[in-house]
């Protein structure tokens, strides 16, 4: 099995290779996701417990909660992300709309590198503590 690349970690990628890269790992997140699902309910995936390394996150990133999603109706507008107050909308292209696949109640990421993602609200509360002050 290929080496993936840890998502958090920055690299000096063109960007397209990084698009590549980032659609890559949702696609095998996606896949992983699947096979969890069907998975006894007791637990992980025999999959991923047999044959994945195993990762801790220990990043600090940025992030907000989407409240809801506008998409725009003439193409060449952004769609805007509706985030908790105070914080204003975040427009995004339809390139990472496409390849994120942002849904209320999920978080907008921005790691320290610049790279902004979309984390399903379970796995980022699940990996993340907010920081205080």
């Amino acid at each position: 099995m290929p080496e993936q690349q840890d998502p958090n970690q920055s690299n000096a990628a063109e960007p397209e290779d990084t698009d590549a890269a980032s659609k890559a790992l949702e696609q095998f997140g996606e896949r992983i996701a699947a096979v969890e699902a069907e998975a006894e309910p007791a637990g992980q995936s025999d999959v991923a417990s047999r044959q994945l390394p195993r990762y801790r996150c220990h990043k600090e990133v940025y992030a907000v909660k989407i409240v809801a999603v506008s998409y725009p109706i003439d193409d060449d507008k952004p769609t805007q992300l509706h985030v908790v107050a105070p914080f204003e909308p975040i427009s995004v292209d339809r390139g990472w709309v496409a390849r994120h696949h942002p849904q209320p109640g999920g978080y907008v990421v921005i790691y320290n590198d610049g790279y902004m993602s979309f984390s399903p609200a379970k796995a980022f509360e699940e990996g993340y503590t907010r920081i205080e002050g």
